[in-house]
């Protein structure tokens, strides 16, 4: 199984941060960081149990982001980790589904598969927004 992409937490404060902000914006990329490390421990044993707890560490994971958001909106690096998150909860979905599927539980893993879905789409959309701030080129993100 690859491991689950985990956005890099480069500083690249915005001349209007204050370094207060800047401070606090990292420490939130470094925490959500290590919910995504603790939720591919989760995932690894890929289990049923496993996939829940990956999950719950990424939706953590999701929360600090959206307060860095918030914290400096001109930053791009949280939403570059927003659309790792992204990434890593759709292959949680799909690990789900797969698992509901082998069960027999054909809706449930057909919901499971349309969330990896909507996870895909925000990631995309959380990436386009990390290039607007940033201007990097697409490549640069992965």
């Amino acid at each position: 199984q690859p491991e689950l992409a985990v956005a890099a937490s480069v500083p690249e404060a915005d001349a209007a941060s204050s370094p207060a902000v800047s401070a606090d914006v990292d420490e939130l990329v470094s925490l959500a960081n290590e919910a995504q490390l603790a939720a591919e421990d989760f995932a690894e044993d890929g289990s049923a149990e496993g996939v829940e707890e990956a999950i719950a560490a990424l939706e953590e994971a999701r929360e600090y982001l959206e307060e860095a958001c918030e914290l400096d909106p001109a930053r791009s690096s949280p939403y570059e980790s927003l659309g790792c998150v992204g990434v890593q909860m759709a292959r949680l979905y799909m690990q789900e589904a797969a698992l509901l599927a082998e069960e027999d539980e054909e809706v449930s893993a057909d919901e499971s598969a349309a969330d990896a879905k909507a996870e895909l789409l925000a990631a995309a959309s959380d990436f386009r927004e990390a290039l607007v701030r940033d201007g990097r080129s697409e490549q640069a993100l992965f």
